[in-house]
């Protein structure tokens, strides 16, 4: 006879910490994208987003941008609760003259692609640190 036939799981309780321990599923917070293009034709389109994720798809091919009518970005990502001293932002002019177009700060990396039919998909990543939560390390 096996003896790891008659053996049992040992019970452990767990509760979870108050303190939230880098707990993730603590974070409640949402993010707001705001992406301002401007096209050839001097118009401005503007896409909104409020995601719980530190990314956003803010332009999919359903919106109808032609990828070589852009010529200037503006990306801000703020935390919400909005909080006017932590807006992040990447504003330049647009490289439309390969297939993709990305770009990176300390905070924010974009990237650009078109498709076959000559459509732009964008989506924008939040990779700031969060200042505003709390870690609690032991002592050494």
């Amino acid at each position: 006879m096996n003896n790891l036939e008659n053996s049992k799981p040992i019970p452990i309780k767990y509760s979870k910490s108050i303190y939230s321990f880098n707990d993730p599923s603590s974070n409640n917070s949402s993010y707001l994208f705001n992406l301002k293009i401007t096209l050839k034709d001097s118009s401005v389109k503007e896409f909104l987003k409020i995601e719980k994720n530190k990314f956003s798809d803010l332009i999919e091919i359903d919106d109808h941008i032609n990828y070589n009518d852009i010529i200037y970005y503006k990306i801000e990502i703020s935390k919400i609760p909005l909080d006017d001293t932590n807006i992040f932002k990447i504003n330049e002019n647009f490289n439309n003259q390969s297939n993709s177009y990305n770009k990176r700060s300390e905070d924010i990396y974009i990237e650009f692609t078109k498709n076959a039919t000559k459509l732009t998909m964008c989506r924008c990543y939040f990779i700031g640190v969060d200042f505003n939560s709390f870690f609690i390390s032991p002592p050494n």
